[in-house]
């Protein structure tokens, strides 16, 4: 029993790499910062950059 649960444990390991690993899966850009900044005193930046500031708040 217990190798059976292992057995498919591994298979829907392996199919959840195979499809999120496909060429058109969705890119997620939320945690780049948006490219590169015009001015350092106002530099760009991503949604992780925004979270962390107002986790400060």
């Amino acid at each position: 029993m217990q190798k059976r649960c292992l057995k498919l444990l591994l298979i829907a390991a392996l199919l959840s790499v195979l499809l999120s690993a496909h060429p058109k899966t969705a890119i997620v850009y939320c945690w780049s910062n948006g490219g590169y900044s015009a001015t350092p005193e106002n530099p760009d930046h991503g949604t992780h950059d925004w979270i962390a500031q107002h986790a400060l708040d």
